[in-house]
């Protein structure tokens, strides 16, 4: 996956393997391909109306549990140090995703905790982690949220404490 080069359009992704010179490989679909992630040398994508799926042999696949996230907006996929992802979502909080689950009901699971009302309240719209294990959180309505490794609140920085704009649209 490390010579593979991915765009997407709308309702197309392409892919294109750099060190073999292979053509452009097209995968379309019906409906609105949202986000896309790279996790552990996997190609997920969220298609709108449809759900979270995984690229597997040219073509996507539903993860366990990928259909539950239809109607669900991911803003981020994190590995874990266990093998899971961690999926944040604009408005329902988090889920952990286990890509090894047999099931559906054991792949996608959604948890509770004070920062998971937090962004059901403040729109999540992008999440990062950084070297040391914290999460920041980019809000569309309340700046900045930064948890502990565990998911804890630690800080919020927003207008209150000095942004000019409480609208964070990315996180690099």
């Amino acid at each position: 996956m490390e010579t593979l080069l991915f765009f997407k359009l709308l309702i197309k992704f392409f892919f294109i393997d750099l060190e073999n010179d292979e053509r452009f490989k097209v995968i379309q679909s019906e409906n609105i391909f949202h986000t896309t992630f790279v996790i552990n040398n996997k190609f997920y994508v969220r298609e709108d109306t449809d759900g979270l799926k995984v690229l597997s042999n040219d073509s996507l696949m539903f993860v366990p549990g990928g259909e539950k996230m239809f109607n669900t907006f991911i803003f981020g996929m994190i590995p874990q140090q266990d093998g899971k992802i961690l999926i944040t979502t604009r408005a329902e909080g988090f889920y952990l995703f286990n890509p090894n689950a047999t099931n559906s009901e054991k792949g996608i699971t959604h948890f509770d905790n004070e920062l998971t009302r937090l962004m059901a309240i403040y729109r999540n719209f992008g999440t990062i982690q950084l070297a040391d294990g914290r999460y920041v959180f980019a809000t569309l309505t309340n700046g900045i949220f930064i948890a502990d490794e565990n998911l804890n609140l630690l800080q919020i920085i927003n207008k209150e404490t000095g942004l000019s704009d409480n609208n964070i649209l990315g996180l690099i």
